[in-house]
């Protein structure tokens, strides 16, 4: 039996377009403030701005709350990353009668019950993490290229500009083609959209961070820019993959050893590196025919991560893109290139799109939107019950600056041959840099890579002891000699000062002269 032919048209029956998904946030905004806040946040360099939903029990506040950033529709043709998230905002908000009639939604509340994680419904669970998370959502990021998926090109996975977001972050950037699928724009932060996403990261601080996309089914943390996992994530991270495994079942892990080709100048690598993001994590919702699922063997790139060396790894990248054509054309094209080239097949082709990015059938549509839900929730309240551990890791982080590490004891400075060495003990002794510059310390626990704008607080103190010393100098002169004056004037009216007692020598000398009497040293 011939296969049957791939749909030429988005099932818009299951599908939401883009004014629809904003259309509904924006009215939940004003039906339920206490809940939903949506505003436009603009780009401060162009006309261009996003949609950014706050999601929490504003009763409560936000204050002290645990924050997650979710991105979805970052790549323009991947349709389903909104869905989810607008059916997030739908079970966030109490509006999910709908969902709950879903198989897929009671098969994974079932799975909640069974691990503990929940003890009712969905509904029920997201009401009572609301308390302690705020959810920051960006339902679609590339508004004017899913704009063109839904007039019909919709193998595009770029911006309408030919830039592939998630390639424009300033770690490990790299150019790329210009015309490739994953070209990196003319330098990091060129467009808009990844401008205004920085931002926001920047001014939330987030502690977990989840980039939506599909094409196949995998949970990726960093590094995605080169092989082996980030060295700073937290102890727990394989404890947080294996929580959401529960309901992926797929692919999970350093997203350069496990995909099987590296993707350069991504948000995840740089929301772990430069903003130190707690939990950074890429999820991929959904593959064609189970692609990156476990029991599917995972995906083909996997036989290429055995790659160390340099030219293997740039091939690794090549067969990815190829791949990622190669369905609708020649491989190494753009899909936009490799759509027009098969023009005499151009609907099998935009099927195919559809298709390797996109469920079109109901039940798996239900089943890919209820598992990342309920996986959401799961991250959600592991953040909830591990908690950010102090402000002043909060406050370090802020400033973007890791915390000095605690002195050593004595024991440790001995066991390092470092107890003799002197130690400074004011700023003097520390290496000053030029205005401006951040000088590294000497202190010698203290790691070289770690330093402070030092000048700028040697100054700052140097200053204001000055201002201290001057002001005592001038406070204790004034009060030295108003009691000055205020003693020789009672002495020359012959009046015993009024701060000596009946008893202290002078007042007893002047009684006994009066009297006539000696005094007796």
């Amino acid at each position: 039996m011939a296969a049957p032919e791939p749909p030429s048209q988005v099932r818009w029956d299951l599908y939401h377009k883009s004014e629809a998904i904003l259309d509904f946030f924006k009215k939940t905004a004003l039906k339920l403030p206490t809940r939903v806040r949506y505003e436009n946040l603009p780009d401060p360099e162009t006309d261009t701005s996003l949609p950014v939903v706050t999601v929490t029990d504003f009763a409560s506040g936000e204050a002290g709350k645990e924050v997650v950033l979710l991105v979805a529709g970052e790549h323009a043709r991947e349709l389903i990353t909104s869905e989810i998230v607008f059916w997030l905002g739908k079970l966030l908000s109490g509006k999910d009668d709908e969902l709950a009639d879903w198989a897929a939604v009671q098969t994974a509340t079932a799975l909640a019950w069974k691990r503990g994680w929940a003890k009712g419904t969905l509904k029920e669970w997201a009401e009572e993490l609301l308390e302690k998370v705020v959810f920051k959502i960006i339902p679609i990021e590339n508004i004017q290229g899913r704009k063109a998926v839904e007039g019909g090109d919709l193998c595009l996975r770029k911006t309408t500009a030919g830039v592939d977001l998630n390639r424009n972050w300033e770690y490990a950037w790299n150019k790329g083609e210009e015309g490739s699928d994953e070209y990196g724009g003319p330098k990091p932060f060129s467009e808009p959209e990844t401008r205004i996403v920085k931002l926001i990261a920047e001014t939330t601080r987030p502690q977990a961070f989840v980039n939506l996309h599909s094409g196949e089914y995998a949970v990726y943390v960093p590094w995605d820019s080169k092989k082996g996992l980030a060295p700073d994530l937290p102890a727990d991270i394989g404890n947080v993959l294996e929580q959401l495994d529960a309901y992926c079942q797929c692919m999970h892990g350093a997203a350069g050893d496990v995909a099987g080709y590296l993707a350069f100048g991504s948000s995840m690598d740089y929301m772990y590196e430069k903003l130190h993001v707690k939990y950074p994590l890429t999820v991929e919702v959904y593959g064609p025919d189970g692609l990156g699922k476990t029991a599917m063997g995972g995906h083909p790139r996997k036989v290429l991560q055995a790659a160390s060396n340099g030219t293997q790894q740039q091939q690794a990248f090549r067969v990815h893109a190829g791949m990622q054509a190669g369905m609708q054309g020649q491989p190494g094209m753009s899909s936009e290139a490799a759509a027009a080239a098969g023009a005499g097949d151009a609907d099998g082709r935009l099927g195919r799109c559809l298709l390797d990015y996109n469920p079109m059938e109901k039940e798996e549509y239900e089943e890919v939107v209820a598992t990342w839900l309920a996986s959401l929730l799961v991250l959600a309240q592991h953040l909830a019950q591990h908690p950010a551990a102090t402000s002043a890791t909060a406050e370090a982080e802020q400033d973007q600056l890791p915390l000095p590490p605690t002195p050593p004891s004595k024991q440790e400075l001995a066991a390092t041959g470092r107890l003799g060495e002197e130690q400074p003990s004011d700023f003097s002794q520390m290496a000053a840099g030029s205005p401006g510059k951040k000088a590294k310390t000497s202190l010698p626990w203290l790691p070289t890579s770690y330093s402070l704008p030092m000048n700028a607080i040697q100054e700052t103190v140097m200053e204001h002891t000055a201002t201290d010393f001057t002001q005592k100098i001038l406070v204790g002169g004034v009060l030295f000699c108003a009691v000055a004056a205020m003693y020789c004037l009672w002495a020359r009216m012959g009046k015993p000062v009024p701060w000596s007692s009946s008893s202290s020598p002078s007042r007893r000398r002047s009684e006994m002269r009066a009297k006539g009497r000696g005094f007796r040293q």
